[in-house]
């Protein structure tokens, strides 16, 4: 469900001298815009730093490439710990009043940091702006409440071949040219060319920006105990979850929470082990966990193995119970999820049944499709599952559960492996059923 605090029942009490709406909003906007422009240092005083950083042939996105990329190595303390003044006066460092004074010290908050990128790409010839936004993880935006204390993050603006593009150098390891989930679609204040200030929208991403891929590869035996490796990759947002959750854990914690994290999607009784971990600290690189797991995976009868169809929803339950809802479904972002799991199997064993295939769509805004291929000795198993979009009002919620609910009922479809003759014949040399396809 969307942050409680901005559905309930309740009274917000402020005091404005502003007799409208729009005129709070365009008096308090000025006023912060005031405090923006006098904290970030004029561009002339950052030339030089822009030269250092960039290349004379670099295009306006190589420029910013680098610069984005400088200040993601700069310490942040919305992940780490901020200094108190008696602090900085030991260290020698002293008052900050402006971005210059950030980059000096190659540290800031989030916000800070947000406002030296601004800062360097005005220096570099761009048009840059800052954009004061709610983070939505805990508040939605709310112009007839005429408060600036519902905002609380600064995002970044800038104009890349006549267009506007959004950046978020103050989440660490949040990728060029994205945002952090908690700052898609919400609105804020924003600086605009005239000079003044707007209430703006910040975008909703592509799902195909946030992506997970699953990919499985097992053998099973004829005692239905299975072993092989598994590989998963993170794209945008889960990635940016996964690394942001490491800046606060060791790397031995950071595996822990990985191994847990499959072990609640792939089989009970399964033991996964991570055997290496990709791309930690390189948020322009998809993350890669692979991991070996082993264990017993099918229902062994006299004549058969019942394995589940879907290996990594082998633990998921249906998403919705409930009859009827009042309160809008709310999503953290849009995504695609992706699973191939083959499955290779000795030739005693033959294929008796496979998940049926299956694709259907709701609305538009979510997909679901899943596909079987028998192969020399080996199953295929492709899953796709795609959410266009984040939140669905009460009234959705009819088609929304019914998409769930469908979708958990092919995912329990089960794989259904039999036993032929050899299975109980004296073992003969029969060759190691190799998969021969690609």
């Amino acid at each position: 469900m969307p942050p409680l605090k901005s559905f309930t029942y309740r009274v917000n009490f402020y005091y404005t001298m502003d007799t409208t709406q729009d005129a709070f909003w365009t008096d308090e906007g000025m006023a912060w815009a005031g405090g923006v422009d006098s904290f970030i240092a004029s561009a002339n005083k950052m030339t030089d730093v822009v030269k250092s950083l960039t290349a004379a042939g670099d295009s306006d996105t190589v420029k910013l490439q680098k610069i984005y990329a400088a200040i993601m190595t700069m310490g942040n303390t919305r992940f780490s710990r901020q200094h108190d003044n008696s602090e900085d006066r030991a260290a020698g460092l002293k008052e900050i009043q402006t971005t210059q004074d950030i980059w000096n010290r190659k540290s800031g908050t989030d916000d800070e940091l947000t406002d030296l990128f601004v800062t360097l790409a005005r220096a570099a010839g761009m048009k840059a702006y800052v954009m004061k936004v709610t983070s939505r993880e805990s508040n939605i935006f709310s112009p007839t409440w005429l408060s600036m204390d519902q905002l609380d993050d600064n995002v970044a603006i800038v104009v890349l071949d006549g267009k506007e593009q959004f950046f978020d150098p103050g989440q660490r390891y949040c990728p060029f040219g994205q945002l952090a989930w908690i700052h898609t679609g919400v609105q804020g204040v924003r600086e605009t060319e005239d000079g003044k200030t707007a209430i703006a929208l910040t975008p909703f991403p592509s799902y195909m920006q946030s992506q997970t891929q699953r990919i499985g590869d097992l053998t099973i035996d004829a005692a239905g105990v299975v072993s092989g490796t598994v590989k998963i990759t993170w794209l945008g947002s889960p990635a940016l979850e996964w690394r942001q959750q490491m800046l606060h854990e060791d790397e031995e914690s950071m595996k822990h929470s990985m191994i847990e994290w499959i072990g609640e999607r792939i089989p009970a009784g399964l033991e996964p082990e991570i055997t290496s971990v990709e791309n930690l600290d390189d948020y322009e690189k998809p993350l890669v966990a692979n991991f070996t797991v082993h264990g017993p995976l099918a229902t062994v009868t006299a004549k058969r193995l019942i394995l589940p169809g879907e290996f990594f929803e082998a633990s998921s339950k249906a998403l919705f119970s409930a009859p009827t809802r009042t309160t809008s479904i709310y999503f953290h972002y849009a995504l695609r999820t992706v699973d191939a799991v083959r499955i290779k199997f000795p030739p005693e064993l033959q294929v008796e049944s496979v998940p049926m295939y299956d694709t259907f769509m709701m609305q538009n805004e979510a997909a679901y499709r899943d596909s079987s291929q028998v192969q020399d000795n080996a199953v295929l198993i492709r899953r796709t599952y795609d959410l266009g979009t984040f939140i669905f009002s009460p009234k959705e919620y009819g088609d929304v559960k019914a998409f769930y609910d469908k979708m958990s009922t092919d995912d329990q479809q089960p794989l259904i492996l039999l036993k032929t003759d050899a299975a109980t014949s004296p073992p003969t040399e029969t060759g190691n059923g190799h998969d021969k396809s690609n």
